[in-house]
């Protein structure tokens, strides 16, 4: 991260977001990086951005760090109950 160019407040905050690669930076979310890497703003953002465009790569839309609400999986459990072994079926 440190020889791509980034300002110092966006490297600083990157590397606050446990971001020390290309590949770190990319799997995060918007809203990841805004939480754990204090001080990004639209700013910040654009230059994050900028250089990820330049090698093809942007950020995930929704990535690991990303939770599903419950009540939007629950359609998927068919009113069955989370300690029924036929959940699947």
């Amino acid at each position: 991260v440190e020889k791509l160019g980034f300002s110092n407040r966006v490297y600083n905050s990157l590397i606050r977001a446990n971001c020390f690669t290309l590949g770190d930076i990319t799997v995060r979310t918007e809203r990841d990086l805004a939480t754990k890497g204090k001080n990004l703003g639209k700013k910040g953002f654009a230059e994050i951005y900028t250089v990820l465009e330049n090698y093809g790569l942007g950020l995930t839309e929704c990535g690991p760090f990303d939770w599903i609400p419950y009540e939007e999986l629950m359609p998927f459990y068919k009113g069955a109950y989370l300690h029924d072994d036929n959940i699947f079926e």
